[in-house]
């Protein structure tokens, strides 16, 4: 649909007080909302809470006469009497249309086994409104029939397909609140989705086509009341986001396709770390943490970053060390930090139930101070990158523990930026790098239920260059489709799992998209030739370039003559070629002109 053209603001006729010009604060949090921004991330970048920005998001709702994110976006405010030109439409070679991995919940409801009725629908859209108010995702009304949600536009999660279920048992909740004979059936899809984008990423609000739509539908026209039919490829995304499984599973069966809506949502908070997985390679990270033990045995504890990128093995290195653990009758307690930083899973699992951020704060730290009073504890912190600013407060408080008590505190993520947290003094500090062509091939023998001829291996072993995560998805898609290097092709067809993985981390960086669609076309090549063709100001080229560079992921060999650009992970150079020029793309494009 076209975007809304921008409102002639009268002061003078603002009778209901909905059509006043946006505040600078508003117009921020627009402006971030349109980047495809979620609200933790609005919040970190205007230094203000989360809390206050949900204030700022109803106020702008209010004030654009809109009830989402994705209306909001698509409806074009400007506090100003005359109405800005049209844009101009984006050319296909700018990388404006996309393949997107997303998600898809479709929700119906019914009241005493009767499908719904005009109020019943109008109940079931408030409910779903409400349940996606802090997340990034659109809503598609569909009057007395149902509601669809869209995870993934403006910006790819890793976890979009635990947000759909999560929704889901949301809205299943909501409205038995109100009703007890109320309940839906829901389905879940992923896939790809054909959609129009801005040049740094974020949907336009315009164009967006897909047969998961459809697919989700279904399944939810198949799934009983009170429970979600999922489709395999969002079962797969759910175990890979939660990293639930150890073993590569070669049949759909081995994976729920059927969720309760009634039940309780799952816990991030665990007690116990999953059985030992498998562990190659880094042999001197673990000693290092072994050797921490014999600090907890005497009293003390200490403070331990282990750091990576994105499917390094990071969370598997701290599973292996906390098999361990529990063997030698140590305490074991993880949790993972979600895109708004909830500590109130943690505090439940150990029987308290504070209300406000300070209380829970108090309450975690007093309840981990009083267990390490009794005895030794290992406290896992994952995706600490993600941390809020209540989460930082509790890791700062804990590191003073370390030194008196036996804590040790294990923090997970990327690249810990937290100031607070950069600024502590950690006893150690492991950054986990590439693995040697070797480890892969032992992790892919190792990891597949069924046996890969050496030339796959070799394959796979190449694209991943030392990436595990990368190695064992691989190798799974290779076997649950048959491919071999013998086949014809040189590598096995992208999965899902990590086409997500990466477009996440893609849609982190405000990157130049015409940029990266046109190194994705001709592949390693001269900088002056991108730079002869570079439509617009030479000096936006050069800093465009330098961003993608600096961010990682383009890379310039030194001492090259002349200069190369190129994608820094072959796997990435797949992903963007795929999703950016595709020849399934490029057809519905011709097909359906779109620009």
């Amino acid at each position: 649909m076209p975007p809304h053209s921008s409102r002639t603001v009268d002061k003078g006729n603002d009778r209901k007080g909905n059509d006043r010009p946006l505040s600078d604060r508003q117009a921020e949090v627009l402006t971030l909302l349109k980047a495809g921004k979620a609200n933790k991330d609005i919040a970190r970048e205007l230094g203000i809470g989360l809390g206050t920005v949900k204030q700022h998001l109803v106020a702008l709702f209010k004030k654009l006469h809109v009830t989402n994110r994705v209306q909001a976006v698509s409806r074009d405010f400007e506090p100003r009497v005359t109405p800005p030109p049209p844009p101009a439409l984006p050319d296909p070679a700018d990388g404006s249309m996309e393949l997107r991995p997303a998600t898809v919940l479709s929700l119906s409801a019914l009241s005493g086994g009767i499908l719904q009725d005009v109020e019943t629908w109008q109940r079931l859209q408030k409910a779903c409104s409400a349940a996606i108010c802090d997340l990034d995702a659109g809503l598609i009304s569909r009057p007395g029939v149902g509601v669809d949600i869209i995870f993934g536009l403006h910006h790819v999660y890793e976890d979009n397909a635990v947000r759909a279920a999560r929704v889901a048992s949301d809205v299943a909740r909501r409205l038995r609140k109100e009703s007890a004979s109320e309940m839906i059936h829901a389905g879940i899809a992923s896939g790809y989705l054909m959609a129009s984008m801005q040049r740094r990423g974020g949907w336009t609000g315009e164009t967006v086509a897909g047969r998961i739509v459809t697919l989700a539908r279904d399944l939810k026209d198949m799934a009983a009341p009170g429970q979600a039919r999922m489709d395999h490829a969002s079962s797969l995304l759910m175990a890979f986001a939660l990293r639930a499984r150890n073993r590569i599973p070669v049949s759909p069966s081995q994976l729920p396709l059927t969720l309760s809506l009634l039940g309780n949502d799952p816990e991030p908070w665990a007690t116990t770390p999953p059985p030992a997985p498998l562990l190659v390679g880094r042999a001197d990270e673990r000693r290092t943490l072994d050797d921490f033990i014999g600090r907890l045995e005497q009293g003390r504890g200490a403070l331990v970053w282990v750091e990576g990128e994105s499917g390094m093995g990071k969370t598997t290195l701290c599973h292996a060390f906390g098999a361990m653990c529990v063997h030698q009758k140590l305490r074991w307690l993880e949790g993972r930090c979600g895109d708004d930083g909830d500590l109130s899973g943690l505090l439940r699992r150990l029987g308290g139930s504070p209300s406000g951020e300070q209380p829970l704060i108090e309450s975690l730290f007093d309840t981990v101070a009083a267990i390490v009073a009794q005895e030794p504890l290992v406290l896992m912190i994952d995706d600490l990158h993600l941390a809020n600013g209540p989460t930082t407060d509790l890791v700062q408080r804990l590191a003073t523990l370390t030194p008196t008590a036996p804590l040790l505190l294990l923090g997970v993520g990327r690249k810990i930026r937290q100031p607070a947290l950069c600024a502590l003094i950690a006893n150690a500090a492991l950054k986990l790098r590439h693995l040697p062509p070797g480890d892969i091939e032992t992790l892919i023998d190792n990891s597949t239920p069924s046996p890969l001829s050496r030339p796959s291996v070799a394959a796979i072993t190449r694209l991943a260059r030392g990436v595990p995560l990368f190695a064992t998805e691989l190798a799974r898609q290779a076997i649950v489709i048959g491919w071999s290097a013998e086949s014809g092709s040189s590598i096995p067809p992208l999965p899902l799992t990590l086409v997500t993985l990466i477009l996440s981390r893609v849609d982190e960086m405000p990157l130049d998209r015409s940029l990266l669609s046109a190194v994705a076309r001709k592949g390693p090549c001269a900088v002056a030739r991108l730079r002869a063709e570079w439509r617009g100001d030479l000096s936006e080229f050069d800093k465009e370039l330098d961003l993608a560079v600096r961010a990682g992921l383009l890379s310039m060999p030194p001492g090259n003559e002349p200069i190369q650009v190129g994608f820094s992970h072959p796997l990435v150079t797949e992903v963007l070629h795929y999703v950016l020029l595709s020849e399934q793309l490029q057809a519905m494009k011709q097909a359906s002109r779109l620009p």
